[in-house]
């Protein structure tokens, strides 16, 4: 059991005069007295306090503070082993089909396929499906000089099994080596997607490579090793700076 500490609840100079003892709670010590967090319960559950939380939710302050909780929590372990498990559940999945058929879905999607990133990503796969096609965008964007230049260089990178005809889409049920897509050493989350500086380096030479489809989507943004982004320091993300983010 902790010591007895004074009650942390304060407003405009004034503070709580009680003292209490610290228990434990949702993870976290309690800093207020058993009064003042009786009250406080009290008053969230008023039509004043619900309607200044309803307002407060709307506001770009708290979307800003929201995105920026939900993005470094979702950095953490428990956070990415909470997506994983939600990910692997057939309701959610379900959800997930339900939410892309949906309007607002439709509009995510046809904004996500609107990014500078998405563009270039798109066009990539639809030269590679067709050896005698060249894009003018990719060309333009990338270090390649022609489809042939881009097939030459993904063969470079091949692993044993790997061929044109296994190149694709990873189907569910499909096992590890069986499809391999364009990897990214840089995952692609981690460039601002609507930055075109950062387009073109992430779709240089030195970032991309093929890789096992089902590693791709396993690994999803996770960074490569220190070593690896070392060597890639000429491609970093703008927002990196001269520091690598924490994992």
């Amino acid at each position: 059991m902790g010591e007895p500490v004074r009650c942390a609840r304060s407003y405009k100079g004034w503070q709580c005069k009680n003292v209490h003892v610290p228990v434990f709670v949702k993870g976290q010590w309690t800093k207020n007295c058993d009064e003042c967090r009786a009250k406080c319960r009290r008053h969230s559950k008023s039509e004043t306090a619900q309607k200044t939380r309803a307002e407060y939710v709307k506001s770009e302050s708290y979307k800003a503070k929201n995105a920026k909780a939900v993005s470094k929590y979702q950095s953490t372990t428990s956070g990415k082993l909470l997506a994983k498990n939600r990910n692997a559940q057939e309701h959610y999945v379900q959800y997930r089909k339900q939410y892309a058929k949906s309007p607002r879905g439709k509009a995510a999607r046809k904004k996500h396929d609107a990014l500078p990133m998405s563009r270039l990503a798109t066009a990539v796969r639809i030269m590679l499906k067709r050896s005698n096609l060249n894009s003018t965008k990719v060309l333009k964007k990338t270090e390649f000089k022609s489809n042939a230049d881009m097939r030459s260089y993904l063969e470079s990178t091949w692993e044993p099994w790997m061929n044109w005809k296994n190149h694709g889409k990873l189907t569910k049920g499909q096992e590890s080596q069986t499809t391999w897509q364009i990897g990214h050493r840089i995952p692609i989350a981690a460039y601002d997607q609507e930055n075109e500086e950062d387009v073109l380096k992430c779709w240089k030479k030195c970032n991309i490579f093929a890789q096992d489809a089902k590693e791709n989507i396993q690994l999803g943004c996770k960074l490569p090793p220190i070593d690896t982004l070392m060597s890639l320091r000429a491609i970093w993300p703008e927002k990196w700076g001269d520091s690598v983010p924490k994992a």
